[in-house]
């Protein structure tokens, strides 16, 4: 039988190896924050877009919480890109919105919606500075130096 360990493979390996190598728990924080920002998110998402769905349905608004649960428990850098790439498009969109949006306000009610749609979107903001921050490091495990000679020689 051919041998399988061509260097692409070894490539390929070593990056999947790095993908779901366990990390350290520095980001904890990031993620209660992420899940204190999501929460509030998701609940006026479901209630205006999803009126009319029955429980069950509203399963897939749950699957970016078990992926912050499972990130505290055992944290690699996939569950963090999972993470972080919605939320900075989330947070993308919000501030797109708000500058579009925001010479078009006139009315009173439409300067309150401002200001709230402004917070909500300076806090995703936050959160996602907050999670580029807390990003798993390449070099997160304490590695051994090699003891250094004695008399430098």
């Amino acid at each position: 039988m051919a041998n399988m360990s061509s260097p692409a493979s070894t490539k390929a390996m070593l990056l999947l190896r790095s993908l779901f190598k366990r990390r350290t728990r520095r980001a904890s924080l990031a993620y209660i924050l992420w899940f204190l920002a999501y929460l509030p998110l998701m609940v006026f998402v479901s209630d205006f877009v999803f009126f009319r769905l029955r429980p069950y349905q509203y399963l897939p608004v749950l699957i970016p919480v078990a992926v912050v649960i499972v990130q505290l428990a055992y944290p690699t850098l996939l569950g963090w890109a999972v993470v972080v790439i919605p939320s900075v498009f989330v947070a993308g969109v919000g501030v797109v919105s708000v500058v579009i949006t925001a010479p078009a306000r006139d009315l009173p009610n439409d300067l309150g919606r401002l200001v709230i749609s402004s917070i909500a979107a300076a806090i995703y903001v936050l959160v996602c500075v907050a999670l580029w921050y807390a990003r798993p490091k390449r070099m997160d495990s304490v590695g051994v130096v090699p003891d250094a000679p004695a008399n430098g020689g």
